[in-house]
């Protein structure tokens, strides 16, 4: 069963089969919350690729302290530091939940993302992504190239 956190004495204790005695040590530990530890990425498009028009951006995201499922509850996508969508969350991807874990089965995320008012050249996609279990935000990142 779990322990609660804080401070907990922690004892070995030792029989001698040849003096029939036994022996005791103690050592003082203290239980802590395992901190949040989100993961992600972009999977699509990649760093570098050129794209244009109504784009799919896809990835995944998780917080790896999370029991029941993914733990995350919301994926904004930003294009040069402007909110562009927010992401379709909970789609399956086997691959990560074989990485991390069954719960993990619906890390996956997607969105449409218009670059049709985007100028030709290099532009930031931004996958933002907030904890359900450590309430924070995490960024994920991907260079991409508008083409005409």
């Amino acid at each position: 069963h779990q322990q609660p956190l804080g401070s907990h004495l922690l004892e070995a204790r030792a029989h001698s089969v040849f003096s029939d005695q036994d022996t005791s040590y103690t050592t003082t530990i203290v239980l802590v919350a395992r901190p949040s530890t989100p993961r992600g990425a972009i999977d699509a498009p990649s760093t570098g690729a050129v794209v244009s028009g109504v784009t799919d951006v896809r990835g995944w995201a998780l917080d790896e302290t999370s029991e029941r499922d993914a733990g995350v509850d919301r994926i904004e996508v930003y294009l040069d530091g402007t909110l562009a969508i927010q992401a379709d969350a909970g789609q399956e991807r086997p691959d990560i939940a074989a990485g991390y874990g069954p719960q993990f089965v619906r890390a996956g995320w997607g969105a449409k993302v218009d670059l049709r008012g985007a100028s030709p050249g290099s532009h930031q996609l931004e996958a933002r992504v907030h904890s359900t279990v450590g309430d924070q935000e995490t960024s994920y990142f991907a260079t991409i190239v508008v083409g005409q």
